[in-house]
């Protein structure tokens, strides 16, 4: 990028386009193999503009996995009145739907998360309890719904 479009170090553009480079970058390389200076190379920035916005790249990483968790929210908390049954399968479409936009992207880090000895944790305390709750107010507002107890058990268990 030359000096005229570069975008504002310290806007949200910048943190998208960062963003977007990661996702780049976790696609063409895998998780793994991707540091912050290949992101910022990507993106067109400076590393230091990186930086400024994300201290690594399992930042970057968990800003894409947040994404997606606050998508599926929207989705779930936007789903008709139905059986439980089928207010569960619109939501693990969603799911799939909702990851398979950047599915290489996503099972790069997901991959990697998800072996022993990670780098990171992939669901921080809040997305994992964000997604849990909206979890239970898809059982809870089916027309089939469960007490609420057993709502919050079979929520923990999806």
């Amino acid at each position: 990028m030359d000096e005229r479009t570069q975008p504002n170090p310290n806007n949200a553009e910048t943190r998208q386009l960062v963003i977007e480079a990661g996702v780049a970058c976790f696609r063409r390389l895998g998780y793994q193999a991707v540091a912050l200076p290949d992101i910022a190379a990507e993106a067109g920035l400076p590393l230091a503009a990186v930086k400024r916005h994300y201290a690594s790249k399992e930042a970057i990483a968990r800003t894409l996995v947040q994404a997606k968790i606050d998508e599926l929210v929207d989705q779930i908390d936007a789903l008709p009145a139905g059986a439980m049954a089928d207010r569960y399968s619109q939501a693990l479409t969603f799911a799939v739907q909702t990851l398979s936009q950047d599915r290489e992207a996503v099972a790069a880090v997901f991959a990697d998360a998800m072996v022993d000895g990670a780098e990171f944790d992939l669901m921080s305390g809040s997305s994992a309890q964000r997604l849990t709750a909206a979890m239970e107010r898809l059982v809870l507002a089916s027309n089939d719904a469960l007490r609420e107890q057993q709502a919050r058990d079979m929520s923990a268990a999806l």
